[in-house]
This record gives C-alpha cells, sequence and structure tokens, in this order.
C-alpha cells in the first residue's frame, strides 16, 4: 500500500473468491473489517480498512509473514508442552480481549469469534501469535450488515456442543481453543462432538485416554484444565481470562525454551518452504475468501488480485480433489455388470450341452426320476432316485455380511 509522501505498507487483501459472491458473503466481508477496527490487541490481526478492488470489495489487512498452527503441526507434528501453552494463553487473552471490547459509543461488543481453530491462529519467527477469520464472529453492533445468529456456521472438530444446536455461549470459544490446545499436544483432532451429553462424553474420555498416553501426560496440571476447557456444559468452563493466566502459571513451572527462542529456531525453514509446490498441504482454504498483493496510489487501495504471493499469508491451494460416493456406486454397478454378463454365457454354454448331448449324459430332474432301461443286465439292482424319507434339496440361506462405512 502505497500514499502520499513516500508512504509505503505491505499489507494483505481479503477478497471474495468470484464476481459473484452473494449479498450476505459480502456483508460478512464488510461486518468482519468493521469488527477488527473496534479491536486492539497484539494477538488479534489489524485491519486498515475497507476498500474496493477490481469492483469487489475487500477487507485490507494486517500482513502476518508466518504460518498457520494447521501447517506448523503437519510439517513439525506436536509441539511442545510450553509451547502450545504459550500459544494458547495468547489466543485465549485475545479472546478475552474481544469479549471486553467497546464500540466507538462505549457499548460492550460482547464479540465471540465462533471458528477458533488451527488454520485460523498463525505464528510468525517473532513469536507473534495472530488470530485470523472473523468472518463468522458475533457480536452487538449497529452496522452489522449480515445475520449469523441462526445458522450453524464454523467447523464441526472444533464446535462447543451448544453451537451443534445453534446456541452460543461466551465460554464456546473457551472449549474450540481447547480443541485446538489438544491438536498441539498430541498432533490429533478431538473428535466431533455431539450435542448429546453421552456421545460428547465418550468422546472427550476416549481424547483424554490417548493424551494420557502421549509426552504430555506427565502434566496434570494441563489435564485438569483441557478436562475444563472441553466440558459439555459451558457454565462449567472457564473464562478466557482464566484459560490465558492458567497457561502462563503452568509455562513458569517448566524447564523447556521459550516461544520466542523456539519459533526464531522452527519457523523460518517452514515460512521458505510455504511457496514449495512440493509442500504439501500447507495451509487450509479459505471459506469465502482468498488472499492477494495491492498496490496503492495517494492514500487509497487500488490494483490486482494475483494468483501467488512470494511472501506472508499465502494463497491457499485449492482443496484435495476427494473420490465421491458417485464413482464408487459407477465402481460397484459395473462389477455387477460383469459378473450378471458371465453368468449368463456360463447359461447359455450349459443348455447348449445340455440340448445337444446323447441320452445318457443329459440333465434329468430328480423329482421326474430315472428311466430304467429296456434290457437291465441281471446282477444290476434298480435302484430308486430318492432314499425314502430323506428331502432333496434345501431351504437354507447364508446372511448377507455387514456393509460398513468408516466415518472420517
Amino acid at each position: 500500500m502505497r500514499g502520499e509522501g513516500g508512504f509505503d505498507k505491505l499489507v494483505a487483501v481479503k477478497v471474495p473468491n468470484d464476481d459473484k459472491a452473494d449479498a450476505s458473503e459480502i456483508g460478512r466481508l464488510k461486518d468482519e473489517a468493521r469488527m477488527l477496527g473496534l479491536l486492539r490487541h497484539r494477538s488479534i490481526v489489524g485491519v486498515d480498512g475497507l476498500a474496493l478492488l477490481d469492483g469487489r470489495w475487500s477487507v485490507v489487512m494486517e500482513y502476518v509473514d508466518g504460518v498457520d498452527l494447521r501447517s506448523l503441526i503437519k510439517a513439525n507434528g506436536p509441539l511442545p508442552l510450553a509451547i502450545a501453552l504459550e500459544i494458547t494463553a495468547e489466543v485465549a487473552g485475545a479472546l478475552h480481549a474481544a469479549w471486553e471490547a467497546q464500540d466507538v459509543d462505549g457499548q460492550p461488543l460482547t464479540l465471540m469469534h465462533r471458528d477458533i481453530k488451527p488454520s485460523n491462529v498463525m505464528l510468525t519467527a517473532s513469536a507473534d501469535v495472530k488470530v485470523l477469520d472473523f468472518g463468522i464472529a458475533k457480536a452487538k453492533f449497529e452496522t452489522r450488515e449480515s445475520i449469523t445468529q441462526n445458522r450453524r456456521l464454523g467447523s464441526q472438530h472444533y464446535m462447543a456442543p451448544e453451537r451443534l444446536d445453534l446456541m452460543d455461549h461466551a465460554t464456546s470459544d473457551v472449549y474450540s481453543l481447547g480443541a485446538v490446545l489438544y491438536g498441539m499436544l498430541t498432533g490429533k483432532r478431538v473428535g466431533r462432538t455431539s450435542p448429546q451429553v453421552a456421545t460428547h462424553q465418550s468422546v472427550i474420555q476416549a481424547a483424554m485416554m490417548h493424551l494420557r498416553s502421549s509426552s504430555a501426560s506427565n502434566s496434570l496440571d494441563v489435564m485438569d484444565l483441557l478436562q475444563a476447557m472441553l466440558r459439555y456444559n459451558p457454565n462449567s468452563r472457564p473464562a478466557a481470562q482464566f484459560v490465558e493466566r492458567r497457561c502462563r502459571e503452568i509455562v513458569d513451572k517448566l524447564n523447556e525454551p521459550s516461544l520466542r527462542t523456539w519459533s526464531k529456531r522452527i519457523l523460518p525453514p517452514l515460512v521458505e518452504r510455504r511457496d514449495d509446490p512440493e509442500f504439501e498441504d500447507f495451509g487450509e482454504t479459505w471459506t469465502g475468501s482468498t488472499w492477494a498483493d495491492a498496490t496503492a496510489g495517494s492514500g487509497s487501495i487500488s490494483g490486482s488480485i494475483v494468483s501467488t504471493m512470494s511472501h506472508g499469508v499465502p494463497i491457499p491451494p485449492p482443496p484435495e480433489k476427494k473420490r465421491s460416493r458417485s464413482v464408487w456406486a459407477m465402481v460397484a454397478l459395473t462389477a455387477m455388470l460383469g459378473w450378471s454378463i458371465a453368468l449368463v454365457v456360463l447359461g447359455v454354454v450349459w443348455l447348449t450341452a445340455s440340448t445337444t448331448g446323447t441320452e445318457s449324459d443329459r440333465f434329468v430332474p430328480l423329482s421326474e426320476g430315472v428311466a430304467e432301461p429296456s434290457e437291465a443286465p441281471a446282477e444290476v439292482q434298480p435302484v430308486d432316485s430318492e432314499p425314502d424319507g430323506e428331502p432333496v434339496g434345501g431351504d437354507g440361506a447364508e446372511d448377507a455380511p455387514d456393509d460398513g462405512a468408516d466415518d472420517e
């Protein structure tokens, strides 16, 4: 971004995916910019305003030179305990700041992010933690354009149980952050929760059993904190401010490298590799938006959307193509058709052989008996075609095998 007097600033621009974005998507984009403009916290990505780029409304945002947690975990595996806790503390602090923020008239925003997940948290080589994508956040402010209160938006693996019932709570983001912390410690997801208490408890118990077997299980304080963050009842979960304080207290007891020291060693190689085509699965698809560079003149934003970025926030790769169920159904149908044709051919061959063979080698149904020869030898005794009292054939049937499919 270039302005008057030689002002230059490197920015990221978030724009709709295409020219046909609907009104609700454009409204969410504008709402995100307005909300971010009211927030002030070191771990919340900054915004410079709204602008029209090639005729599309766009959000001019802080340029974050780092990688997201999803990519970091994929490339580096589970994170050290102290590192995961420091990142959790920073995100919790950002959530608390968003909840306590006020609008220009001093009215509370009570803002909830509602989509906390690894791909929406970025880490830089200088140990800056940034919470991204407030596109489906919920807040109280008069200029809001989109209405998302009654829609199930978010990522199910990180959704609090009450959100599946279209209800929001001040601690719903705390649950999502707990799921992110679990992923940083284990490299795995907690699992899809459920609005049903019993199902939710079974998912969390299985996750905790796995965590106990990991290297992070030596900290009972972490286990207690994580279980509290993942509680079913939102009123029983700790507030984001408590989570931030508790994480820092636990880190102070650990003799491990700090986030700043660790980031300077681990992040630079990953930042350099993020544009490498061989660095697979980097990032996650941004719903309803993409990133682009922009240049500007005379205090405004202008320019064109580009396909790649040499630095900063990467343009996400296209979603991986998955084999659809219809393809598998076609494969199964083709196999069944092949077997049917084979059986028909065998039947024709058999009928041809039975009609062209000699009288002695033709098939005779058992119910019709066997004709006696006109001049049977004396030593040959006639034999009944069916033993007395023994039924011919059977009526048993094999049970069809169960057909199940693993859930992803």
